[in-house]
């Protein structure tokens, strides 16, 4: 793809990635280059069940399996039937919690001009998940990446800084997300500084707390 176009591309809201760091005013911006996944799910346990009956139950289920071999090997027409000692309402499940969505998005980055350097880009994009060290503290303690921390603004409302906020195509925008992975792949050509004339990159992120229905729709713009 010519340089112009990619340019274009670059610039067109529908292709555009912009990912927003703490403490940088202009968002790093890519050209989208995979579709975005939206899912969620459930997570349900059987507190009901008990432990010793499912071990009992295992364990003549085993019996039976052993009987029924044994007669097998020897001839014989004796089996034992399949037997269960869970009751239908120790089968109940119950809701535990929604699955946290995690967000996985590929995108571009293009150097189009002479002064461009992804290599600037990707540093910027590496300290959302390699920390620093506080040499100021006896002991030189880890700092999160960005310095992340949360508080409680009041019991119900609780509030991170550290986090980044990505605006996909116009159509998609979430804040407050901590990044779980970063991958870039440098291309070999480069452009006339020798910095490299592309990467291709990837980010994954998931909100730092559990998103609410409302919450979760209004990731999607409309």
């Amino acid at each position: 793809m010519p340089l112009l176009e990619l340019d274009r591309a670059k610039n067109n809201p529908r292709t555009r990635v912009a990912i927003k760091l703490p403490g940088i005013a202009l968002p790093i911006t890519g050209i989208l280059t995979s579709r975005l996944s939206i899912s969620g799910g459930n997570e349900f346990s059987t507190p009901f069940e008990s432990s010793g009956a499912k071990t009992l139950s295992q364990l003549v289920s085993s019996l039976s399996s052993i009987i029924n071999i044994v007669s097998e090997s020897v001839g014989s027409t004796f089996s034992v039937p399949p037997i269960s000692l869970m009751s239908v309402a120790q089968s109940m499940k119950t809701w535990t919690g929604s699955k946290s969505p995690v967000f996985d998005i590929n995108f571009l980055l293009v150097a189009t001009r002479e002064s461009d350097d992804i290599r600037v880009t990707i540093k910027k994009l590496l300290s959302t998940v390699y920390s620093t060290i506080d040499k100021a503290k006896a002991g030189n303690f880890y700092v999160p990446p960005l310095g992340y921390s949360v508080r409680s603004v009041d019991p119900a409302n609780l509030v991170a800084e550290g986090t980044v906020s990505v605006d996909i195509g116009g159509y998609f925008r979430a804040t407050q997300m901590v990044v779980l992975e970063v991958d870039f792949v440098l291309s070999q050509e480069s452009i006339k500084s020798g910095a490299p004339l592309f990467a291709e990159a990837r980010i994954r992120f998931t909100p730092f707390i559990m998103p609410t229905l409302e919450v979760m729709q209004g990731y999607l713009v409309t």
